[in-house]
């Protein structure tokens, strides 16, 4: 008898130590840092600049300084989210910004930064990535338009007036850049990755 209860603890020990290694086919998003690409189960934590990675057995834990990109699927859409990290105006700090629209001119979203510690103006929550640098989005029309290649400013201010967007609706400014980086981006993508 004695013997039966510790086979089955056995069994039972070895199944939950196979079952914490997880599937790696089953892996709800990625991290990228400087030296590497970690798959895993990610959890961001946007507003405290932090997120978690379960990889197998382990848990890691990382700051947005030590990230440049990241990418997860949302449990209740189903749908990938990218975010890049990277610094703000005089910000020493490092932020997860959302990515709304990759390619040329990357789109990212971030509510609640100031230019600088010292600073009480909050921006507004869109904020573009152009060679390397986040910049906030251009308020006024003019400079908004100053963002596109000269070349194509005339045409994507008739895609904005066709189309009605809104510079001051997500989802009409993720239209806006998705239509600039497929039409105009070619194949450029800031969140490739080579697996």
């Amino acid at each position: 008898m004695k013997r039966k209860i510790v086979c089955s603890a056995c069994a039972l020990l070895l199944s939950i130590g196979i079952c914490a290694q997880g599937d790696p086919h089953n892996e709800s998003g990625f991290i990228v840092t400087p030296d590497e690409v970690i798959y895993g189960d990610v959890t961001i934590n946007v507003d405290g600049n932090d997120l978690m990675i379960r990889t197998g057995r382990h848990i890691y834990n990382w700051t947005a300084d030590k990230v440049t990109k990241v990418a997860v699927i949302n449990p209740e859409t189903g749908m990938t989210e990218k975010y890049v990290s990277g610094t703000f105006g005089m910000n020493e700090q490092n932020f997860f910004f959302e990515v709304l629209s990759d390619g040329k001119i990357v789109l990212l979203y971030r509510e609640g930064l100031k230019f600088s510690k010292y600073d009480e103006l909050e921006y507004a929550p869109y904020y573009v990535l152009m060679d390397g640098v986040i910049h906030s989005l251009a308020q006024s029309k003019k400079e908004f338009m100053g963002l596109f290649a000269e070349h194509h400013e005339n045409e994507m201010s008739d895609f904005i007036k066709e189309k009605g967007i809104d510079l001051k609706n997500r989802s009409d400014l993720t239209k806006a850049f998705d239509y600039y980086n497929t039409k105009f981006g070619g194949s450029e993508s800031y969140f490739v990755t080579n697996r």
